[in-house]
C-alpha cells in the first residue's frame, strides 16, 4: 500500500464495480491519524481508490487526509473492527464498530484502560505527525496494539489491575541505594524483570510520575541534602548522581524555578 501502513491486508483487484463505485462516492478523509483494526469477520474496505481484504487480525494505519469509507455500507459483509484515532490536541479516542449488513453500524465508545496507555498512544500520536518519528512508530505500535488488546481482554469491562506495590518499592529503594549508577529505563526495566515498556507502564500507573522523573527527583533530594551539610556544588552533584554540576543546576532550576546558590541562600 502506498501511503497506507498495514499489515497483512491484501488489494483486492477484481472486487465488484459496484463496492468500489461506492466507496468512492462515500469516502471522506479526517485532519488526523486512525488505526483500523479488524477484530471479526471477512470484510473488504476502501481506502484511497483501493480495495482491500481484511481477516480478523489484520490491522491498517490510515494516514491524515487520506480518503476511505465514510460509513459501512450494504457491501460490507457484517464485521466487528476497531478505531484508534489520534485526535488533536493531544487526544486518543478508541471505539468497537459493529456493522450488520442491510441496517445499521453501531459504535461503541471504549475507555482507554490506563493512564500509561493512554500516555504510550499519545507518544504514538507524535511520533507519527514527525517524519523522522515514523518508523519508529510503525514498530512501536504492533507492540502497543497487542498489550492494549491484552489489557481489554482479561478486564472483563475493568481496568486491569496487579499487585505491583512491592516491586514498585524495591525499585525506588534501587534507585536510593544507587544513584550514582546509570539507572536509565533499560537498566531499571532489567533490575524489575520487565520490558522498558512495560515497566513504564506499570510504574506510571503506580506512581503517577514516570521512572526517570522519580530518578531526578532522588538525585535532587540527595544533593539538597550535601549542599545543606555544606558541600560544593560540584560535590554535591557528582555524589548525587548528575554527570555534571550544569546538569544538575539545570534540572534544580527546572523543578524550583530557583538556582542552587540562590535556594541555599534562602532556607534558614
Amino acid at each position: 500500500m502506498d501511503s497506507v501502513r498495514s499489515h497483512d491486508g491484501k488489494s483486492v483487484e477484481n472486487a465488484p464495480p459496484r463496492f468500489k463505485a461506492w466507496s468512492l462516492k462515500h469516502a471522506h478523509s479526517h485532519n488526523f491519524n486512525e488505526i483500523l483494526v479488524s477484530l471479526s469477520g471477512n470484510h473488504l474496505y476502501g481506502i484511497d481508490g483501493k480495495t482491500f481484504a481484511f481477516v480478523p487480525g489484520n490491522f491498517v494505519l490510515l494516514p491524515r487526509q487520506l480518503p476511505h469509507d465514510s460509513v459501512y455500507g450494504l457491501h460490507h459483509a457484517e464485521c466487528i473492527d476497531f478505531w484508534i484515532h489520534f485526535l488533536p490536541h493531544n487526544r486518543v479516542m478508541l471505539n468497537f464498530l459493529h456493522h450488520i449488513p442491510g441496517r445499521d453500524h453501531i459504535s461503541t465508545p471504549v475507555p482507554v484502560p490506563s493512564v500509561s496507555i493512554l500516555e504510550d498512544f499519545k507518544r504514538v500520536g507524535t511520533l507519527l505527525d514527525s517524519e523522522q518519528g515514523q518508523q519508529k512508530a510503525q514498530h512501536f505500535l504492533t507492540y502497543l496494539l497487542y498489550e492494549l488488546f491484552d489489557v481489554l481482554m482479561n478486564a472483563d469491562g475493568k481496568p486491569q489491575t496487579m499487585n505491583v506495590i512491592p516491586l514498585i518499592d524495591s525499585i525506588k529503594q534501587y534507585v536510593t541505594e544507587h544513584l550514582t549508577d546509570r539507572l536509565s529505563l533499560s537498566d531499571l526495566a532489567g533490575a524489575a524483570g520487565y520490558s522498558p515498556f512495560h515497566f513504564h507502564r506499570i510504574f506510571l500507573e503506580a506512581e503517577g510520575i514516570t521512572p526517570r522523573n522519580f530518578v531526578e527527583g532522588q538525585r535532587l533530594k540527595k544533593a539538597c541534602e550535601l549542599l545543606k551539610a555544606g558541600y560544593t556544588m560540584t560535590s554535591a552533584a557528582m555524589d548525587s548522581g548528575f554527570s555534571t554540576s550544569s546538569q544538575f543546576a539545570r534540572v534544580f532550576k527546572r523543578q524550583f524555578q530557583l538556582s542552587p546558590s540562590g535556594w541555599l541562600k534562602s532556607i534558614p
